[in-house]
């Protein structure tokens, strides 16, 4: 019989709790409930207690509930996720669902993070946006509960119901991958870097790798830096840098660590400027600041503004700093005729000044001992392609 793991507040949920569990069992689905409610006691009796919760970080649970609220949720966290892992390595978790708001969406993240990738994962939030904005609950199912998880009525019967189907479902179903001894390949890409990246990955694959390819979108970049912390890749081919303004502009918390891990872990890099050209910005307004650029539509509701020379000197210096610190081999690859599919001579965002501020800021700020290939041709060029798999090859010494 499979397991599923519901971790959660039952002093305060402890109804839904009881109604989720109810259920989840109702398909034939074991279950191992632990309690982190820190107020008071809990609704029903766990298979856990936030006692011993507590106690897996060297803690006494009347000290949790004395403590600074934000810390006691840390320590909490912390002793969720000792728990779950043990669990998970005695063969008792084969899911695992979480309901709750910031709190219980924070406590998620960490546990979350802690089991593997494609481990069924469940997550009912009073705020969805919130969550998948966040980045960090990477390959869960996020269901949002329409109305706050207090008491239980027909909506959030009918919501938890259904998240109760989703796990058991997902659980039953689920197989554990065979990932075989392939070395793998990180390699970002957006729409305007997509013929560069999947010429890589065509080459790459043919030599025996197995290329992931994460959108930098913001969430896909944040997944990427876990993933290479966690120690899954042979090495990295980052194409599209483009995250980099989308943090120093809009300061996405969760883009703070991007183009650091791989530099951090001493993994082999090679990295590019694709999609540097623009700003990407949600709204159908053109803010103020902007008015008067270059500005395109990627969709209804997300616009594009051309990067000036003042932002690529800064998102240059910004680079040079990241790779400056890192740890392992890394090379850097300039396509000095265009950074992305609108970035071409006679197209719409082409501004080789803006590029040229671009370039000369990271050579200026970069260490010398990382190596810097120019290359005077376009991003989407086969002859970059050819060079950039090239490098990634020699990194990694072939890697296979």
């Amino acid at each position: 019989m499979k397991t599923v793991v519901v971790v959660g507040t039952l002093d305060t949920k402890g109804e839904a709790y009881g109604y989720l569990k109810e259920r989840i069992e109702e398909f034939g689905v074991r279950t191992i409930v632990i309690d982190w409610g820190m107020m008071n006691e809990p609704c029903f009796k766990p298979d856990i207690s936030a006692s011993e919760v507590a106690r897996a970080c060297g803690k006494d649970i009347a000290e949790i509930r004395a403590g600074e609220r934000a810390e006691s949720i840390g320590v909490m966290a912390s002793g969720v996720v000792k728990i779950v892992k043990e669990l998970r390595s005695r063969g008792e978790l084969d899911g695992i669902i979480v309901l709750g708001g910031g709190q219980g969406s924070s406590i998620a993240i960490e546990v979350f993070s802690a089991l593997p990738i494609g481990l069924p994962k469940v997550i009912v939030s009073t705020a969805p946006g919130m969550v998948t904005r966040s980045g960090g609950l990477r390959d869960a199912f996020v269901v949002g509960s329409i109305v706050d998880i207090a008491g239980l009525n027909g909506i959030l019967k009918a919501v938890l119901q259904n998240a109760a189907a989703a796990i058991a479902g997902v659980v039953n179903a689920w197989k554990e991958p065979d990932e075989g001894a392939k070395p793998r390949i990180a390699a970002t890409m957006l729409g305007v870097t997509t013929g560069c990246v999947d010429n890589v990955r065509e080459i790459l694959t043919g030599k025996g790798y197995e290329v992931l390819v994460f959108h930098a979108n913001g969430n896909g970049g944040a997944s990427m830096e876990d993933l290479i912390g966690q120690g899954y890749f042979t090495g990295v081919v980052d194409v599209t840098t483009a995250e980099i303004a989308s943090y120093l502009t809009n300061r996405d918390p969760k883009l703070k660590g991007r183009l650091e891990a791989a530099g951090k872990a001493g993994v082999p890099q090679v990295v590019s400027l694709g999609g540097l050209d623009r700003i990407n910005i949600s709204g159908e307004d053109v803010p103020e600041k902007y008015k008067g650029r270059k500005i395109g539509w990627h969709n209804p509701r997300t616009l594009m503004i051309r990067t000036s020379a003042e932002e690529n000197e800064e998102f240059g210096k910004v680079i040079a700093g990241k790779l400056n610190k890192a740890k392992g081999k890394t090379a850097l690859a300039i396509p000095l005729r265009g950074i992305s599919v609108d970035d071409r001579e006679g197209n719409f965002f082409y501004d080789p000044a803006a590029n040229k501020a671009l370039f000369d800021s990271v050579r200026k700020n970069l260490n010398p001992n990382i190596d810097v290939v120019e290359m005077d041709c376009h991003i989407m060029d086969t002859a970059f392609t050819d060079k950039l798999t090239e490098l990634i090859l020699e990194l990694t010494g072939g890697g296979l």
